[in-house]
């Protein structure tokens, strides 16, 4: 990729920051938090009504329990407590299946909780994106959604617009990589530079994954690691998107079939419909290395401002629409800092006034 910016051209990096709600990680529950307190509550219920038969049967009623130094009274109390905790987690349970939602948080209800590298918060995914050039913040969208893999597509959109640029490159790393993505930021003539993470569960074994065959346009065939086509053979439309599958022959005799594949048959390979724009992608990026080194230092300059200069890390404010408006006027206050940096105080002062 030559240079950063010319003319009517721009590039944008794209990255996404998780920023704390004002929801405790104790106020935000999923289905399988809720199964294991109410097994959990279920477990201590039993252990107390045993005591009690225990209790009963040796007609010792005003006995301290000897172990949990709880009298009778204490532990009827504390079943109570139980009981009416367990209905309350069974009543938020079935709220959640009703909604359909993987998660629920009391305090703020629009956020959730995400994992953040070390550890995980229940807060908001702020996507980011920052001219090159001058590392200003162009864009953000305050999402729940808890990982970028929708999000290229919609945030190419939005820079394209902010920017007025002819031609736009995108950089992104690759927790934004997904096929209806990038084919969304080709069809409205943005150049994305998305890194493939190996995903393959045959790459993960150690055998051949779908990166060490290639494809031939020509002949409509892939060609695999011992020089064998697999050739096209029928196509599937699963999820409204067309799949299509090629086959090889001749496996079993294959001195590398240890190698490829674990399948007793023949090794077949997918192709998604216009994968072709992956691909280009893919040799883009594996021509330009050094567009993800400079990717992370260009985002991680804002996100590094605005949480440690600035001292924002977490939201004073609860809904999506209210965090929003708050992360809005903290990107206001980190550009006005840019720009001064960039253009000094007074400059920028004749240049509003």
């Amino acid at each position: 990729m030559e240079g950063w910016s010319s003319g009517r051209s721009a590039v944008s990096c794209s990255d996404s920051t998780k920023i704390k709600a004002q929801n405790a990680e104790g106020r935000n529950y999923s289905e399988a938090k809720l199964k294991a307190l109410l097994t959990e509550i279920e477990n201590k219920v039993n252990a107390y009504l045993k005591e009690l038969d225990e209790a009963d049967a040796q007609e010792e009623a005003s006995r301290a329990d000897s172990e949990r130094g709880l009298s009778v009274e204490e532990l009827k109390h504390k079943i109570a407590q139980l009981k009416e905790r367990k209905m309350e987690l069974k009543s938020l349970a079935q709220d959640l299946e009703k909604s359909g939602a993987t998660q629920v948080s009391l305090t703020d209800p629009d956020s959730r909780a995400m994992s953040m590298g070390r550890g995980s918060t229940v807060g908001y995914n702020v996507q980011t994106a920052v001219d090159a050039k001058h590392s200003l913040i162009v864009d953000t969208q305050v999402t729940n959604m808890t990982s970028d893999l929708g999000a290229l597509g919609i945030m190419a959109i939005k820079t394209q617009e902010a920017l007025e640029a002819k031609n736009l490159s995108v950089v992104a790393d690759k927790g934004y990589y997904n096929g209806k993505e990038v084919l969304a930021c080709d069809t409205i003539g943005v150049t994305a530079y998305v890194a493939k993470p190996l995903t393959s569960a045959n790459t993960a074994r150690g055998l051949y994954g779908k990166e060490s065959f290639k494809y031939d346009a020509r002949q409509n065939c892939y060609i695999c690691p011992a020089g064998q086509k697999l050739t096209y053979r029928f196509a599937t439309n699963e999820k409204g998107r067309a799949i299509y599958y090629y086959r090889a022959r001749g496996c079993k005799s294959c001195p590398l079939k240890a190698k490829c594949t674990r399948n007793k048959e023949n090794r077949t390979i997918t192709r998604l419909a216009a994968e072709e724009v992956q691909e280009q992608m893919a040799e883009r990026v594996a021509r330009n290395p050094q567009i993800m080194r400079r990717r992370k230092a260009i985002i991680e300059h804002c996100f590094g401002t605005i949480k440690r200069s600035l001292g924002y890390d977490y939201f004073l404010c609860r809904g999506l629409r209210n965090v929003t408006t708050e992360i809005n006027l903290t990107v206001l206050a980190y550009n006005l800092k840019r720009a001064c940096n960039l253009v000094g105080v007074k400059n920028l002062v004749a240049a509003v006034s």
